[in-house]
């Protein structure tokens, strides 16, 4: 063989190997390109354009397939297991309540990653990962903060046991911020009323706040109600973890983003794909929005910038 031969056939085997060195490096890399499934509930407008955002949020961030498959009520288990398997999918993401049922028939042999959004969901109920429509107590004491900087304490009522992990947590996040967080456990709803009376009538206007912290079970509307009649007479400012009660009178709340929350919910999949033995656990979401009332914000003598008010993703009632 010629000396130029020899040459032509090692570069041609050494484009070879880099090109199967390539993909080799490119198949570990994005080891995540796979395809991935979103379920979610098939229920009435708006909500679920709701579970459609978070789908769409995380198609954007998944660099492999993803499809997206609606639960009805009335289908088998069978339907979707059929549904996955003829699609090869190797990840789940599911979300709302009816997607947290689903996944608890699938079939033990796949997909090997599952992530859970779109519901509360507490950490030890059950061994998922995934994210709980539980704001985080980190983004809504920084709102607070930024909305009233001279508060000092934050009272919150909480259920012993489902709330005890969100507790923990918001005693890092008042501790980080310099906010003394004061937390009353109540078991019952008797005991939640009395509670709730005595730590309104010991709030100091301006320097505590209340925070109606949900950790899956509603606050009772009647008691809510005297909540917000007493704070609004005293001037005292609440914020809650639900939007329904900014609208009630609570000073503000925080909501998620829903094509943001798709996003950190594709990325959940890809550690968790790595290590599927492994649940990365249950986080509260931190892709918020904001939500003011600005009638409540004007009686407590709040006064907020434009670009204050183009930060937020609600006003009520509207400017």
């Amino acid at each position: 063989m010629r000396r130029e031969d020899c040459g032509s056939a090692y570069v041609s085997s050494w484009r070879g190997r880099t090109r199967l060195f390539v993909v080799f490096l490119l198949f570990h890399v994005q080891g995540y390109a796979q395809n991935l499934a979103v379920l979610y509930p098939e229920i009435r407008e708006p909500y679920r354009q709701i579970f459609l955002s978070i789908a769409d949020g995380v198609a954007v961030e998944h660099s492999g397939t993803t499809y997206k498959y609606s639960l009805k009520k009335t289908d088998a288990p069978e339907i979707l297991d059929r549904w996955l398997a003829k699609n090869h999918i190797d990840s789940v993401i599911a979300l709302g309540t009816r997607g947290l049922k689903a996944i608890s028939t699938l079939p033990e042999n796949m997909p090997k990653a599952v992530v859970i959004g779109g519901v509360i969901v507490h950490p030890g109920s059950h061994q998922l990962s995934g994210i709980s429509l539980t704001p985080s107590p980190e983004r809504l004491f920084v709102k607070l903060l930024q909305l009233q900087p001279k508060i000092r304490r934050v009272y919150v009522i909480y259920q012993p046991g489902l709330g005890d992990w969100l507790i923990e947590l918001a005693m890092q996040a008042a501790h980080k911020h310099g906010i003394a967080l004061v937390a009353k456990p109540t078991n019952d709803l008797s005991e939640l009323a009395k509670t709730y009376r005595r730590v309104i009538s010991v709030m100091e206007p301006k320097e505590d706040a209340l925070w109606i912290s949900h950790d899956g079970s509603r606050l009772d509307k009647s008691i809510l109600k005297q909540v917000l009649e007493v704070a609004w007479q005293r001037k005292l400012i609440t914020f809650s973890s639900s939007l329904a009660d900014m609208k009630r009178g609570a000073l503000f709340s925080l909501y998620p983003d829903n094509f943001a929350m798709g996003n950190r919910l594709a990325a959940m999949v890809q550690v968790v794909s790595k290590k599927p033995k492994e649940p990365a656990g249950i986080v509260p979401v931190s892709e918020l929005l904001t939500a003011v009332n600005l009638r409540t914000a004007d009686h407590l003598g709040l006064r907020f910038s434009r670009k204050q008010k183009r930060d937020f993703g609600m006003m009520y009632p509207p400017p």
